[in-house]
């Protein structure tokens, strides 16, 4: 057995391409099986009438943060648009009003949110962006919810 770690895009991508892969960067291999955190499409299964996706674990996404001066023990509260509205570029430094208005205990400094994400089209970033799209109509319209790597601005 070999495990290739490509991203759902291309694990989808290599499935229904056909079993044997040769991708030029690795040796051949016989592909038998696939994994992804995002689901295939009903045009997936037209498509590929012989494809299933069998649920076999559930995981999360959790947003994680590094800021300087943050003590362990304190608690950083975002609400779920928040992190939407950060993900999408409409929240940029840690001292922004809203963010201040629900920490007052913290102080936040002045200083940029820089959000480190995936450049590859991925089923986490797929299923995250699906949450973050239910959370705020906006980020749906401005971002979307699909697997590509395109966040804010």
């Amino acid at each position: 057995i070999s495990y290739h770690s490509v991203g759902s895009s291309a694990g989808k991508r290599w499935i229904v391409d056909g079993s044997r892969r040769c991708d030029g960067a690795r040796p051949c291999v016989t592909l038998d099986w696939a994994a992804s955190d995002s689901l295939l499409t009903e045009s997936d299964y037209a498509a590929y009438p012989d494809l299933r996706m069998f649920p076999t674990m559930a995981g999360a996404v959790v947003p994680i943060f590094n800021l300087p001066g943050f003590r362990e023990g304190e608690d950083l509260l975002l609400t779920p648009a928040l992190v939407s509205k950060v993900f999408r570029g409409a929240v940029t430094h840690w001292d922004d009003p809203e963010i201040v208005s629900i920490n007052p205990h913290l102080a936040l400094p002045s200083a940029r949110i820089v959000l480190c994400v995936r450049a590859d089209g991925s089923g986490t970033t797929e299923i995250f962006k699906k949450a973050l799209s239910a959370f705020e109509p906006e980020f749906a319209e401005r971002v979307g919810a699909s697997s590509n790597a395109k966040w804010g601005p």
